[in-house]
This record gives C-alpha cells, structure tokens and sequence, in this order.
C-alpha cells in the first residue's frame, strides 16, 4: 500500500472556457511525495490516475485521466494535469471541486484534496486585463444611466453623467485663450481672438500681409512679390511640384547613409531609437527554452537561467537541481562519460567519471589531478592518476593507486601505486602494497611491498615485503616487520621479526601456527615458536607428540648447537640436556666432602610465602654456600643464591649415596674378614 503527500500545487484554479480565453493554459501544475506503507520515499515509476470531483466523498465527476509513466524520485513527483485529458468548460464552473488519486490498482486516496485559489487567482473574477477590442457595447451594464447620459470619468473613477455635448447639452463657454499665433481671449464677457504680427507679418484691419523678403536664405529667394524655391543639387521644380532628380529619386545616393532591406552589418547603435527594439525583433541565437541572454563578459550570450525551472530553492535556503545533473568543474578539461553523466560529479582537473565503453553512473572525482571514477558509484576523493575502476570502489587520494575493474567494492586509503585486484580488498595506506585476484575480503594496513595473493581472508597490517602467498594461505595475518612469508598454511600468524617462514613440511599442511623473532622457520602444524638468530634463543609449542618430530611441548633453550636446553616431554616431566657430548670443564666429586657438606646442610620441610603448599629441600643461599653451584651473575661475578636446580640437587644427592655405597661396600668388607677371624678364634678353642 502506498499513500501520498502532497507538497505543493502551483496551478490555474479557475480554467475559462477556450472559446473565451483561449490564451489560458490549459494545464494545471501538480507535485506531491509518495511514501510506501512504512513512511519511506520510493523511488519508482507508477500509473497515477487523477479525478475531480464536486464534492469531498461520493459526488459527481467532473474530469478524469490517467498518467501511465510518472517518474518518483526519493518519494517526489512532478505531473501536468490536463495534459492527458482536457479540461472542459464545466470542470471548474463551480467553486467546490476535490481531486482524488489512484496509485496503480491501489484504491483512491482519502481524503480528497480539495483545489483552492492561488493568490492572484482571486483576480479571475474581475479581468485585470482583456483583449483589444474584446468588449462590445453589450457587455456593458446600465449602471444607473437614464436616456441620453454617458460614462464620464471624474477624476477618481469612471460614472455615469450629462452629455454636455451632445443632445439634451446646455451652457455657456466660460473662457476662450488664445494660443501660438493668435492673442486676445477673455475668461469673461465677449472674447476676441487677434492673428499675431511678426517677422514678415503685417496685420491691418481685413487683411493679413506677408513680406516675402523677410523669409528669403537658406535655399528661398524672392523675385518682385514672388517666394521662389531654389533647386539645388537633386531638385527640380515642375509646373505644380518640386522633386527629386536620379540618383535621389531612387535612394541609391543614400546608400552609405541608409540601410537597404536585407543589408547586414550595417545597422549601429547610433541608428536606433530607445525603446524600438520589440522581443520579436531578436532572435533565438542557439537559446533553448528556459535560457536568458547573459553578458559573459565580453558579449550577451544564450545561458541557463539561474533562477529557471532547472533549480529548486528550498524555504530553508537548500539549492538542489530540478532533474538529474552532472556537475564537472568548467575549464578544467574533465569529462563526464556514458549515457548517464548527469548522475555523476567531477571536481578534479584533468579528470574522468565513468567509462566510455560502459553505462556508468553515480560515480564522483572530488578533486585532485587526473584521477578516474570509472564504475558504477566509484569514488576518488583526490590525489594524482588514482583510478577507482571497480564497483562501488574508493580511492581517497594518495597518488597512482589502482582499484581494477572488477575488483568491485574495493579501498584505498592512500599511500602510492598501491594495488588491488581482488572483491572487498582494503588497502589503507602505505606503497607498492598490493592484493592479487583471488585474495578476497583481504586487507594490508600499510607499509612497502606487501602483499597478500590468491587466497581469501588474509591481511599484512604493516611492514615491508610481508607475503601471504601460496597454495593454502587464507584466514592468516602478519602483524609487521620484514620478509615475512606465510605460503602453505591456514590461520596461521607472524606478529613480527624478519625472514619468518610458514612454509610446506612433511603434512599435508602446517595450520594453526605462530612464529616471533628472525628466521623462523615452521613446516609442522599447531606450533608456537620464537626464535633469535643472533643469538641462538629458542622457544617452543608444540600441540602434541604426533604432529612431528618435536621432543615435547614446550621446548626451551639458549643454544642448540651445543645442547644448552630442556623440554617439557609429553608426559609432563622436564627434561634437561645431559649429554657428555654437550658439556665440558668436569670436576670430580669428593664423596666424602659431599657427606661431609651435607651433614652441614639444612633440610626443612617448607611453604611458600601465601601459600600452603608445602615441600622438602634446602633453601638456595645454604645450597649454593655449600655446593658453589648455579649460574653467575654477570655483572657482580657471584653465583645466584636465590634459585635452584633440580638437576643440581639430584647430583648432590647421587654423590652422597655414591660415597655412602662406598664406605657400605668398605664396612661390608671389613665385616666379612671380622666374621671369618671369629669364626677362625672358635675354631681354635675346640
């Protein structure tokens, strides 16, 4: 369901009948907004059917017709009614008329709208003006007149009055003055009117003489009493006229002072009368309808009309245009393409919206230099040879950035040459960033030479030469640094470092993956690992003990070459290296020494600090006073007496019952030759 605003009818209320008024319009101006069901504008094209009649509901129907193609933009129409069907003399004879509305096979609009006057329209009943000549003596009524008066006008108005004049006139003349040539006159009694004497004028008592050589000169002469005309050049006198002699006769003497009918260039303004010149003696000069003539400033030249129906100022001082315009910066060689330029907007120089070979529209340059807009509502902000040629696609300046045709719904923020050739890729920044065909709904933040190829869901936020390629390379990210490079696996990331690797390994792919640091390399999937190639560091997750060769879990180390490191094994132990191929500088272990230390060392049974968990081993600083064991501390030289080794505990302890095993197996002798000498002293005393 559709319902109707009505917004504004300028139109002529009262139509008279063409036989009267036949230069009336015929039409009547009609605008309204047509709002769907919810409140919202359309934007259509419908069938409206438009009817008035002589009463509010029901009633009689005075006109009717149908309009099959009205145009709705954003809810607004524009309509001629009349233009259809034609008003007849009845359809406003009376002054209660309503006109009903049909949208399509909708039902009428209620209500009606009943048609009033505009303002002057209240002048329709009395003519401000009529035709020449259009009022005869019958249409005049009597207004008061007996036999014989006449309409006088009386100084304020037109009345009806005595003929003094005419028949059943009286009185006397009061006053007779006497004007050029004549004196005398009297605005009381007898009056008498003198012929004026001078030059050349004598006045006697019934005669009146003129003095003929009192007038001679200037081509008159006189010959006794006669006034004689003297011929001159182009003159003759004949028995009864004076004419003119050939080449005068004919006009072509004054042909470089007159203009012959059809001369051209030859009319100046010297040789026109003020307020000669009638519009119809002007012609259209390449005008079309609704242009003025408009001083361009060096001549009148045919222009549209600022104040034309083209433009629409609203109350509150909001100019928009009556159609669909294009609007393009003059001057600056932009061009406006395809059928519907008039949709598009052009403010740049040296700039093109839409495509030459495509029906481009809604597409807009803000600005800048060379740019191109050249897709259905695609946008470049500014900027330098930025090309927006997808759908819908943005370029917001920068310089030579390229969204290509058919990467639709695409972005760039700016930056330089940066590239996209994929569906709803973004680019914000940076250069020589680019997305590949296929990497769909991908992203670079910015940075230099990233790019992310082939595979969809991806997204280098910045750095330089970052590379998320390959066969399997979609759903990853790489957060920065350099030469970073994910190419076989699938929802892996590399949050920075340099010369990281996801690369293929001995699966079939290496998924679920995270590497920090420098040269990185992980061909395994679910791991986690940093890495410092400098300084030989290492840090690693595995999943579990099936997806590769890994020793454990979590793998730590300082340097792999020589074995300083330990794993958390699947099992949950910690495991250090201990092989005799890994270490150096050995020192035998006094057994003795160690009982000795060990007798002099404490071992509590203990809880940390807060907590209820309780164990049994020496604190570090008796242990390490003891055993001169633990790491040292690089700057002070000294051993750290504030944390332990299992490794180092466990040694002490194997010492200690290395040493005891030893003085057992020693006692254990002892005893035995103690057994055999008693055993030799009872066999004695038998």
């Amino acid at each position: 369901m559709k319902r109707i605003v009505a917004i504004l009818m300028i139109s002529v209320i009262t139509v008279f009948s063409t036989t009267a008024f036949a230069g009336v319009p015929q039409l009547m101006n009609y605008q309204g907004r047509l709002l769907d069901s919810g409140g919202d504008p359309l934007d259509t094209t419908v069938s409206m059917t438009f009817t008035i009649y002589d009463d509010s509901t029901g009633g009689n129907v005075k006109w009717t017709e149908t309009q099959s193609s009205i145009v709705v933009t954003d809810g607004l129409f524009d309509v001629l009614l009349g233009s259809a069907t034609s008003f007849s003399d009845t359809s406003f004879s009376d002054p209660d008329r309503w006109l009903g509305i049909e949208v399509g096979s909708d039902p009428e609009i209620s209500p009606r709208t009943r048609l009033t006057s505009y303002a002057y329209a209240f002048r329709a009943e009395e003519a401000a003006s009529v035709e020449d000549g259009s009022i005869v003596l019958d249409d005049i009524a009597q207004n008061g007149a007996a036999t014989g008066q006449v309409i006088k006008w009386d100084g304020s108005q037109w009345t009806v009055d005595d003929d003094d004049t005419g028949s059943g006139g009286s009185g006397d003349i009061t006053a007779v003055f006497a004007d050029n040539g004549l004196t005398g006159g009297s605005t009381t009694g007898d009056a008498h009117l003198n012929v004026g004497s001078g030059d050349g004028i004598q006045v006697s008592a019934d005669l009146v003489s003129v003095f003929v050589d009192d007038f001679a000169g200037d081509g008159l002469t006189t010959t006794g009493n006669d006034l004689e005309v003297n011929t001159g050049t182009g003159l003759q006198i004949t028995t009864d006229a004076v004419e003119l002699t050939s080449p005068y006769s004919t006009g072509s003497a004054y042909d470089a002072r007159f203009v012959n009918e059809g001369q051209t260039d030859a009319i100046t303004t010297s040789m026109i009368l003020d307020g000669t010149i009638m519009f119809q003696d002007i012609g259209p000069n390449g005008a079309v309808p609704g242009q003025v003539m408009k001083w361009m400033g060096g001549s009148w030249m045919a222009r549209n009309d600022e104040t034309s129906p083209y433009w629409i100022v609203q109350p509150d001082s909001v100019l928009y245009t009556q159609n669909y315009w294009g609007l393009a910066r003059g001057g600056a060689g932009n061009i406006l393409n395809g059928p519907f330029a008039y949709t598009m907007v052009n403010w740049g120089v040296n700039s093109v919206t839409g495509s030459a070979a495509a029906t481009s529209q809604f597409s807009t340059v803000s600005g800048g230099d060379q740019n191109t807009a050249g897709n259905d509502y695609a946008t470049v902000g500014g900027g330098f040879t930025n090309q927006a040629s997808g759908n819908s696609a943005t370029v917001s300046g920068g310089n030579m950035n390229n969204i290509l045709s058919g990467a639709d719904y695409g972005f760039i923020g700016g930056g330089v040459e940066n590239t996209i050739e994929s569906l709803f890729g973004t680019i914000s920044g940076g250069n020589f960033n680019q997305l590949t065909p296929g990497a769909d709904y991908g992203a670079v933040g910015g940075g230099q030479n990233n790019v992310v190829a082939e595979h969809p869901y991806s997204c280098v936020l910045g750095g330089q030469e970052n590379n998320i390629i390959g066969v399997l390379g979609q759903h990853n990210a790489i957060g920065g640094g350099w030469r970073n490079v994910i190419d076989h696996g699938r929802w892996c990331a590399i949050p920075g470092g340099s010369d990281n690797n996801v690369m293929p390994g001995p699966g079939p792919t290496t998924d679920y993956s995270m590497l920090f640091g420098q040269m990185v390399n992980c061909n395994m999937p679910y791991e986690v690992i940093f890495y410092d190639a400098v300084n030989f560091g290492a840090f690693m997750l595995n999943r579990d003990d099936f997806d590769g060769p890994q020793l454990g879990a979590i793998t730590v180390g300082t340097n792999p070459a020589n074995g300083n490191g330990a794993f958390l094994s699947w099992g949950g132990v910690w495991t250090s290296t201990s092989s005799r191929d890994k270490k150096e500088n050995f020192e035998e272990m006094n057994g003795a020494e160690v009982l000795r230390a060990l007798e002099s060392l404490p071992i509590e049974s203990w809880t940390y600090k807060g907590s209820t968990e309780r164990h049994i081993w020496p604190c570090a600083e008796d242990f390490v006073k003891v055993f001169d064991v633990g790491i040292t501390d690089a700057a002070t030289g000294m051993r750290n007496d504030k944390h332990l080794a299992a490794g180092d505990m466990a040694g002490v302890a194997l010492a200690g019952v290395k040493e005891l095993a030893r003085e057992n197996r020693e006692l254990k002798q002892l005893v035995e030759e103690l057994m055999q000498r008693v055993e030799e002293l009872e066999s004695a005393s038998q």
